[in-house]
C-alpha cells in the first residue's frame, strides 16, 4: 500500500524523537535528552505514526521496542543522517577545506604506540579535522558504530555480524605477556597446562579476550584460575612488568614494552588462540566522508605495516 506522507512532517527534526526514544528505551529518557517534556517525544511520535498510518512502536510495554516499521523508519533517519555528513564533507572538499568532527570507538587493546602514531601523524597533516575517541569493550564499541554514534570502531576478533563491514583485519594471537625474566620468557610456545601452573592476569568475562580464553579451556578441558582480574589492559600491562604474574593479550597494547625488551610474548599452542585478530569495522552500508576515509586510509596503512 503506497503511503501518503504529508510534507515537511517527515523532517530529520521529528524523526530523531523516534531514534532517539529507540535508542534509550523509554519516552523520559529521550526528553532528558532533549530537554522537552515526556509527552512532546510521545506527540512527535504519535504524529509520524498518523502521517505514515503505521505504527511504530510496540504500544502496552514500558519500554520503547520499535515494530518492524519502526525499524524501517529508524535506518532510514540513520540513513539521511550520514548522507547529510557525507555531502558537506564532500562540498568542504570541494572548497579544498580539511575539517569536521569524527569519532572512534576503541577497545583498550588497541591502544597502543601504533594506534597513536597514527593518530599523531593524521592530526599533523589534518590539524582542523577533531577526532573523538572512545574507550569501549567490544558489545560496546559495535553498539557504537552500528547505530552510528562511531565512524569506525576498533575490535578484538569479534563474532561474525551482518550489520558490520569489516575494513581490515590484522592477524593478532593471544600470548603470555610476562616479563623478560620470568622462567617462562625463553620458551618458544606454552601450552595452556603449562600456563595454569602460574599466576595469571586476566582480563573481566566481559571482554572478547577472556570469552575466546574460555571457549579454549573448555574444548582442552584446563581449567585457568587468575591471581588477577580486571577490566584495565594498562593494569594489566603494569602487573606483568612487576612480575606479578602472566597477562593474557595481544602484543599490540605492549608493543613499546616489547621493543624494548622489558616485556616477551610467548605463543600459546592453541589454535583458537592463534587466529585471533584485530579488526577495524564500520557499518555495512554507511557511506563515509572524505575526513573518516581519510582516517581508515591512515589506519590501514599503519596497522598493515605493524
Amino acid at each position: 500500500m503506497k503511503v501518503d506522507v504529508i510534507p515537511g512532517d517527515f523532517s530529520d527534526e521529528r524523526l530523531k524523537y523516534l531514534y532517539m526514544a529507540a535508542r534509550l528505551g523509554t519516552m523520559r529518557a529521550a526528553a532528558d535528552a532533549f530537554g522537552v517534556a515526556p509527552s512532546s517525544v510521545s506527540r512527535q511520535i504519535a504524529q509520524l505514526e498518523r502521517y505514515l498510518r503505521q505504527s511504530l512502536v510496540e504500544k502496552g510495554v514500558h519500554k520503547v521496542r520499535l515494530t518492524p516499521a519502526g525499524e524501517l523508519v529508524v535506518a532510514h533517519y540513520q540513513e539521511r543522517v550520514a548522507h547529510k555528513e557525507v555531502l558537506l564533507s564532500r562540498l568542504d572538499d570541494l572548497r579544498g577545506v580539511r575539517s569536521g568532527r569524527y569519532s572512534l570507538a576503541v577497545g583498550e587493546g588497541f591502544i597502543s604506540t601504533v594506534l597513536l602514531s597514527c593518530l599523531e601523524r593524521f592530526s599533523q597533516k589534518y590539524p582542523k579535522v577533531e577526532l573523538e575517541v572512545t574507550t569501549a569493550n567490544t558489545p560496546e564499541v559495535i553498539s557504537m558504530v552500528t547505530e552510528d554514534h562511531a565512524h569506525i570502531g576498533f575490535v578484538f576478533s569479534p563474532a561474525p555480524d551482518p550489520r558490520l563491514r569489516v575494513q581490515l583485519s590484522v592477524p593478532q594471537p593471544l600470548k603470555a605477556i610476562l616479563r623478560a625474566d620470568h622462567p617462562l620468557a625463553s620458551r618458544s610456545a606454552l601450552s595452556l597446562t603449562e600456563l595454569s601452573k602460574y599466576p595469571l592476569i586476566l582480563t573481566r568475562p566481559s571482554f572478547r579476550i577472556r570469552s575466546l580464553l574460555e571457549i579454549a579451556e573448555r574444548e582442552e578441558k584446563v581449567s585457568l584460575q587468575p591471581l588477577i582480574t580486571t577490566n584495565s589492559i594498562l593494569l594489566m600491562t603494569e602487573c606483568a612488568m612487576r612480575g606479578l604474574g602472566v597477562a593474557v593479550m595481544s602484543e599490540l597494547p605492549v608493543s613499546r614494552q616489547i621493543t624494548s625488551g622489558e616485556l616477551v610474548g610467548v605463543s600459546i599452542d592453541n589454535p583458537i588462540l592463534k587466529g585471533t585478530t584485530a579488526d577495524v569495522i564500520t557499518r555495512l552500508g554507511r557511506q563515509m566522508p572524505s575526513g573518516a576515509q581519510l582516517i581508515l586510509d591512515s589506519l590501514r596503512r599503519s596497522l598493515s605495516s605493524a
